[in-house]
């Protein structure tokens, strides 16, 4: 049975947030299932934004720690399967810690009671109720329960799919049309190991060798597998794609879930 999460994502479900754009363009559900990191990230981001509308109606400035999304949805002509996409930039940097070098220790008390319920030299901020912190902590359970609903939702959506007699021939016909393109897989999972391969074995040889991973050497493998993932997806809109849309159209628990993660996606103002 193929991993339902890389063909959901090639079927385009979209939750686009009107409010997410500043800090996360074109967000969707595509991205977030194509991207490992991109829900914390996401999560994070609207944790931030509890704490920052609690600040602020406190009259304190708070600025939010983000990470970093990409420019747009998941495209594998630029990414493959995410590995010739690289790593993120990171980021280290803590943008309220200039606001705190700034207060005097008075200030300082107030701004920690208004964020943590106390000073933080006189009780534990993780248990102290009250503080601003505690409306981020809301939002983080709120937010996991979306993920469950989802994780749950594809769960049932994979199972649909395997019960139902089309799978198997769509699934042919995508082995088929890779063949015609110039590649010998089974299905799409076995593509994609197939890339991921590729990169572990190229650093288990420069280890071997104690050696990092050489420009050209990362440069072909990144190609190979952008060309690779964009016969994949070509193949399964015109093979596993359909198959997988009629069934998860009839999957009222799949539409719940696109709806909880859409209203997530929804970044207070």
């Amino acid at each position: 049975m193929v991993s339902i999460v890389p063909l959901v994502l090639a079927v385009g479900f979209v939750a686009m947030s009107p409010g997410s754009a500043q800090q996360n363009p074109d967000v969707d559900l595509a991205m977030l299932l194509a991207e490992p990191d991109a829900l914390a990230v996401i999560i994070d981001d609207r944790v931030n934004a509890a704490i920052d509308a609690c600040m602020t109606a406190q009259g304190f400035v708070y600025q939010p720690v983000l990470g970093v999304l990409s420019a747009g949805p998941f495209d594998p002509q630029a990414a493959g399967y995410g590995h010739a996409a690289g790593s993120p930039p990171e980021i280290t940097d803590d943008p309220n810690l200039a606001i705190l070098e700034g207060l005097d220790r008075e200030n300082l008390g107030l701004y920690e009671t208004a964020l943590y319920g106390h000073p933080l030299e006189e009780g534990d901020p993780e248990t102290a109720p009250g503080g601003c912190i505690v409306q981020g902590a809301g939002v983080l359970v709120q937010a996991m329960a979306v993920v469950g609903a989802v994780e749950q939702s594809l769960v049932e959506l994979e199972e649909a799919v395997a019960a139902d007699p089309a799978y198997a021939g769509a699934v042919a016909a995508w082995s088929e049309c890779m063949a015609a393109a110039g590649f010998d897989f089974n299905d799409p999972d076995e593509a994609r190991r197939s890339a991921q391969a590729g990169f572990e074995q190229a650093i288990e040889r420069a280890q071997e060798e104690d050696r990092p991973l050489e420009g050209h050497e990362l440069a072909e493998l990144s190609e190979a597998e952008r060309t690779l993932a964009v016969a994949d997806f070509t193949c399964r809109g015109r093979t596993i794609d359909p198959v997988v849309a009629r069934i998860a159209d009839g999957k009222s628990a799949f539409g719940e879930a696109e709806r909880l993660l859409a209203a997530l996606l929804e970044r207070p103002q």
